[in-house]
């Protein structure tokens, strides 16, 4: 995980949080991490950690 979060320039714990959804993934994430991996989006990341933030989420992490 470490080097994958080096290769695409993210943070480790932010990449790993995202990885263990416990966090939803940054755009950085979304679009990176595929072609890295050669794997789909939506498989690598829960349907709704894919979704956009509902408000009260977004208002949270400002």
């Amino acid at each position: 995980m470490a080097a994958v979060a080096r290769l695409l320039g993210v943070d480790y714990l932010t990449f790993r949080s995202a990885c263990y959804g416990l966090s939803r993934p940054s755009e950085i994430i979304r679009e990176r991490t595929p072609a890295l991996l050669g794997v789909e989006l939506e498989r690598l990341f829960t349907e709704d950690k894919l979704a956009e933030p509902k408000r009260s989420e977004a208002v949270a992490t400002r």
